[in-house]
């Protein structure tokens, strides 16, 4: 086949003119292209034909293998050598430089749009060969509510149960997914949403977490949370962290019992220690005495005081240089430094 007639066909198909031939590979189409067979095809090359690619993908399903070691090796070596030799590499350069012309723009033309939208024609993308109104196929108004339509599900009236799990009778089926749901929103569904949960938290649990056995130090845990505190500031403004009133009065009777005035919740508020990270429960400024209530849930099964509190005193005395007092009930106090 001459290159002139080659160059005619594109012609011929770009305009959009029938030569009055049929496709000879089985879709039925009309026919813009002729091959040195003398076979007669719908696009320009013989692979890309509807009724071929249906058969050739049925074909070659489950034949994938994976690929050996040893092939892995040849296929890298081939590369090394091809990219260490200089006419390849201006080869691919020069492709790259091709690919790059993803659009072309036309000032006035009489083609219509290719994807349905019934306008005229401003970009040609000649990767895909086609035709649109828009910079963008996406920014086309028929693909936006061929997008909308995917995703809202349309109403149906059917014998069918809800393929989601529930037992219920379908009533409507997503385009996309092709599955039939009692309601419009299958994500909010009760055995969709618990399904999700429990997949979520085997997820976050023991090996299957992805930060599993990675132990973080001291100093890095007080970056992250000077970090947190700071975002939430920047987000919400001035933070308030929840407090119990029980405690407040805890912290008045022991003030009063040995003359501290501490600062709290309700007596202006936690003081907050800008360096480490935290809030107290009551501090004294003038005499630089910090007290702290301690709850139930602050010791282990043996009653003894939980490591991750002893380490927050260690670097609150560390750095204030103050006297630290634990209240555990009214009439006792557990630690005095």
């Amino acid at each position: 086949m001459d290159k002139n007639l080659k160059s005619q066909n594109k012609l011929i198909n770009m305009k959009g003119v029938y030569c009055g031939m049929i496709c000879e590979y089985g879709c039925g189409q009309k026919a813009h292209y002729q091959f040195k067979n003398g076979k007669w095809c719908c696009s320009e090359k013989y692979q890309s034909c509807s009724k071929l690619r249906i058969k050739n993908s049925k074909s070659n399903k489950g034949r994938s293998k994976p690929i050996s070691n040893k092939t892995k090796n040849k296929i890298r070596d081939l590369a090394i050598i091809r990219y260490k030799n200089k006419e390849f590499k201006n080869k691919f350069k020069n492709s790259l430089k091709d690919r790059k012309i993803k659009k072309v723009r036309i000032e006035v033309s009489n083609i219509k749009c290719s994807y349905g939208c019934n306008e005229f024609a401003r970009y040609y993308f000649p990767t895909v060969k086609k035709w649109c109104c828009s910079s963008h196929y996406l920014k086309c108004k028929q693909k936006q509510k061929e997008i909308i339509n995917l995703k809202i599900p349309s109403k149906i009236n059917t014998n069918k149960l809800c393929d989601y799990g529930c037992g219920n009778r379908g009533n409507y089926i997503f385009t996309s997914s092709k599955k039939i749901c009692c309601s419009k929103n299958w994500s909010q569904f009760p055995n969709v949403r618990k399904k999700n949960s429990k997949t979520n938290q085997i997820k976050q649990k023991g090996e299957n977490n992805a930060r599993y056995g990675i132990k973080l130090s001291e100093s890095t845990k007080q970056k992250i949370r000077i970090g947190y505190i700071n975002d939430m500031k920047n987000k919400y403004g001035q933070l308030f962290p929840n407090y119990n009133k029980q405690a407040c009065k805890l912290i008045n009777e022991y003030g009063k019992m040995h003359g501290y005035n501490f600062q709290h919740a309700e007596n202006g508020g936690e003081f907050f220690i800008k360096e480490l990270g935290y809030w107290v429960d009551g501090y004294d400024s003038e005499k630089n005495v910090v007290i702290e209530v301690d709850e139930s849930h602050h010791f282990d099964e043996n009653g003894n005081l939980i490591k991750k509190d002893l380490i927050r005193q260690q670097q609150i005395i560390g750095l204030l240089n103050c006297k630290f007092i634990r209240i555990r009930n009214r009439k006792e106090f557990i630690n005095e430094k």
